[in-house]
């Protein structure tokens, strides 16, 4: 729910939406965005839903597969092309129906569009290099989410290597548990290091805040995989 509210907040404030902030901090109102489409690649190079309309006046017509609680979303934002390139456009009525996912952590929701009645929002003209900005950010809320992951799973491992007593004395004793306690210490540690950088590289707009948001969520993603099956490993059957 964190990144959710992260993600649509800053798209919302990048669109220059600042009447819907405060109803989205407080709870008054519940966003989503709609950005991801089938395919693989860059995600907006792969936005295949149009927009055909002017003025204030749009409809919409495609498919977003995959978009966080758009179920139970007072509005969504929709990225989708038209004649000038990529604009966003907010939609109140969207057709969503619940879908499964591999993370059962979330809910998603396919959105259907078939001649919806859309606003558009935002800056006039292309705005493709402001959707790349939101996806940096969030590709930090992200990074900084899957870091909290990885370290409550390396809690909960050293309680358990600490509390489970083998051969006489606890796991923990162990020289290969101390190994891999190290090992998911140090994936943590370089992970923080890593989210903490891209986020002030973000605030202070810094050359290499790109770099340093993509560097983030791909580091923070692998330490999160090897710790949490690292893990498992020191929890042994009690862990599968």
């Amino acid at each position: 729910a964190e990144v959710l509210l992260g993600v649509t907040r800053h798209a919302a404030r990048a669109l220059g939406l600042d009447e819907r902030l405060a109803a989205l901090a407080s709870g008054q109102e519940r966003g989503a965005v709609a950005l991801d489409e089938a395919g693989t690649g860059d995600p907006l190079e792969r936005v295949r839903v149009r927009a055909d309309g002017r003025g204030n006046s749009y409809r919409l017509d495609g498919v977003k597969p995959m978009v966080m609680d758009a179920h139970s979303a007072d509005w969504v934002l929709v990225p989708a092309r038209t004649r000038e390139g990529l604009r966003t456009f907010c939609v109140t009525a969207a057709e969503a129906q619940l879908t499964p996912s591999l993370d059962l952590t979330r809910k998603f929701a396919r959105v259907e569009f078939a001649r919806t009645v859309a606003q558009p929002v935002g800056p006039a003209g292309d705005q493709t290099v402001l959707w790349r900005r939101v996806l940096d950010d969030a590709a930090v809320l992200l990074a900084a989410e899957m870091t909290g992951v990885a370290e409550a799973a390396n809690a909960l491992a050293l309680e358990y290597a600490q509390a489970r007593i083998v051969f006489d004395q606890p796991l923990s004793k162990f020289q290969v548990t101390r190994h891999k306690a190290v090992d998911m210490l140090h994936r943590i540690e370089m992970a923080r290091v890593g989210v903490h950088y891209a986020a002030w590289a973000s605030d202070v707009d810094a050359p290499d805040r790109e770099s340093a948001a993509a560097m983030a969520k791909s580091f923070s993603a692998e330490a999160a995989n090897y710790v949490t099956a690292e893990g498992i490993q020191i929890h042994g059957g009690v862990g599968y």
